[in-house]
């Protein structure tokens, strides 16, 4: 065993024996429970030094120079924040940072000429004006959170990470003694006033930098969208000044009603605000309604609008999911309920005749069982909704029969396509409801067809049971690290190379659509 092992293990009993009950610091005098309270931090900020050092040497052992023979790639990643989610089990933010941070860490070791200068993970070279953060980190000065702020706040030379260290505007010199400051600081600033101070450095400077300074909050807008373990997915949205202006006046015009804005004169701007006033919705609710309904306007027009469309040539639109036997028993439950209206209904007697007629003939498919409700999915989305949902959505839609045979395969087209066909795709989409790589968790619509039989190599058949969907990275780690994919039935198997696992046992790749399952269980 490792002297590195064996610290581990030691340090890991030593923090079981800790106390995680309240009753343990509620005894403690207020002065002592800081005190505690404070060695803790002490204490986090040796252990997060070290995973970040860990962090960085994954992060080298995969850099971007190394390609699929990096360590993330390897183990089936497409990023070392992604391998060190998995091995951990933090969020994308915190392995992010912590590979930041031992990144930070690794070029105080260049710096001092203890290892040869290298790119990181993306091709970055040593900030060696970061230093002096790395070694208050590496010494327990400065947790990975004031760290951050700092390397936030202070941002780039003028001439960028590469610049020469005395090139015009603002150097590396200048931004390392910046940084020098503010780890001197380090004792009594959190990490929230670490940052406005790191950026009031930098603004002080670099005062003739504005529009530098602009372009580059410009280039930080971003809108991503990260899915919630709750159902909910959430969306967020950086933008730079100028368009959060466009942004707060679209939000303000959405809710200030509510909020009580200036009283309005005109008429129909009065009319609107009371309307507004009475809307049982929140602000929030009111905000995100308006700013879809702003999305929606915007993309119908933009379809229209040929030759400059933004979106291309398909309109934005989602897919629901539904079994065949959901809609035939949602028809027979109307089928009951109107018959049930007319029974009571105010024409009496004729109405009952007519019901009693109508329901001796064939009805439209068999009923709810008891206490049975019926559902559907929508595409990429793990949460069912309800069936009222899938009859407003398909009512604009449309519906696409795809059958599936006992096994939960799709029906096949035989090999005179080279190509998935669009409706292939859909029954793919149906049928896996994403990236079948495990673990991976990208959506039908960042997905690609990939043929188990290579249509030129093993003269595989563009049949739904030999395609698979994989994501853009998984299905490059695929071919060119040499995985593979068998199927049994209506089960797929993924086979690592000997590089990997000299046994090449296979993993399994479930399929991860909700919609399949709910099929499955109707059959079972």
């Amino acid at each position: 065993m490792s002297s590195l092992t064996e610290s581990l293990a030691s340090l890991a009993k030593a923090a079981s024996m800790l106390p995680v009950d309240s009753a343990a610091y509620e005894e403690l005098e207020a002065e002592h429970l800081l005190e505690v309270t404070s060695v803790f931090a002490a204490v986090r900020r040796t252990i997060e030094a070290s995973a970040a050092a860990a962090a960085g040497e994954v992060a080298r052992r995969s850099a971007v120079s190394i390609g699929s023979d990096g360590l993330a790639q390897r183990s089936g990643f497409r990023t070392p924040e992604k391998l060190l989610q998995h091995v951990t089990g933090v969020s994308s933010r915190e392995a992010g940072r912590l590979v930041r941070i031992g990144g930070m860490m690794r070029d105080v070791e260049i710096a001092s000429g203890i290892v040869e200068p290298a790119p990181d993970a993306l091709g970055h070279f040593p900030r060696q004006w970061l230093t002096p953060v790395g070694q208050a980190v590496a010494e327990g000065k400065l947790s990975l959170d004031a760290a951050e702020s700092i390397r936030i706040g202070l941002g780039e030379p003028t001439g960028g990470p590469d610049s020469h260290p005395d090139a015009a505007g603002v150097t590396a010199s200048a931004l390392r003694r910046a940084a020098e400051v503010l780890v001197q600081l380090a004792s009594t600033l959190n990490a929230d006033q670490m940052l406005s101070e790191a950026r009031m450095m930098r603004d002080e400077l670099d005062a003739a930098g504005i529009a530098e300074r602009e372009a580059i909050r410009h280039a930080q807008r971003s809108f991503k969208r990260y899915r919630r373990p709750d159902g909910m997915t959430s969306y967020s949205l950086l933008a730079d000044p100028e368009n959060a202006a466009f942004l707060d006046d679209v939000y303000d015009q959405l809710t200030s009603p509510r909020r009580g804005a200036v009283r309005m004169v005109d008429a129909d701007d009065r009319a609107h605000a009371q309307t507004i006033s009475r809307d049982p919705r929140s602000h929030e609710q009111l905000a995100f309604d308006g700013l879809l309904a702003v999305l929606r306007i915007g993309a119908d027009t933009d379809q229209s609008s040929a030759g400059t469309a933004v979106l291309g040539t398909r309109r934005p639109a989602m897919r629901v999911l539904v079994t065949e036997r959901t809609l035939r028993g949602r028809a027979t439950q109307k089928h009951r309920e109107r018959e049930a209206h007319n029974q009571s209904g105010p024409l009496g007697k004729a109405n009952q005749d007519d019901s009693a007629a109508s329901a001796s003939g064939p009805g439209p498919g068999p009923g709810p069982g008891p206490g049975e409700a019926y559902f559907g999915r929508i595409e990429g989305q793990n949460y069912p909704v309800s069936i009222e949902t899938v009859e407003r959505i398909t009512c604009e839609t449309g519906i696409v029969p795809i059958a599936f045979d006992d096994d939960g395969q799709c029906v096949n087209v035989g090999r005179e396509h080279r190509l998935f066909t669009t409706r292939q795709r859909l029954g793919l989409a149906a049928r896996d409801g994403g990236c079948r790589w495990p673990e991976c968790e990208r959506p039908p619509s960042w997905s690609e067809a990939h043929h188990i039989d290579q249509w030129k190599r093993d003269g595989g058949r563009t049949d739904l049971a030999d395609g698979i969907l994989l994501c853009r990275h998984h299905h490059l780690l695929l071919h060119n690290n040499r995985w593979e994919i068998t199927r049994t039935g209506a089960n797929y198997w993924l086979i690592p190379p000997t590089s990997e696992d000299p046994h090449q046992t296979p993993q399994p790749m479930p399929h991860k659509s909700a919609a399949l399952r709910d099929l499955q269980s109707e059959a079972g």
